[in-house]
């Protein structure tokens, strides 16, 4: 469901860990973002909403060893 997009490693959809290894398995040194459709996100303030997204880039970051 594209347009009904969480936020990293919420749902388990998407193999977070496996992805970012991959990324610097292959050596990618660019930006890596989160793009979530999230119903519940757009209850929360945009600073809130940040706040959740950097706190979910960063769990990824630590399941894929990667922090």
């Amino acid at each position: 469901k594209d347009n009904a997009r969480e936020l990293p490693c919420e749902t388990g959809e998407i193999d977070a860990a496996a992805f970012l290894g991959a990324l610097k398995a292959m050596g990618y040194r660019g930006a890596v973002t989160p793009e979530p459709f999230s119903a519940r996100l757009k209850t929360l303030s945009p600073a809130e909403a940040a706040r959740a997204a950097g706190e979910a880039m960063k769990r990824a970051w630590q399941t894929a060893g990667l922090e």
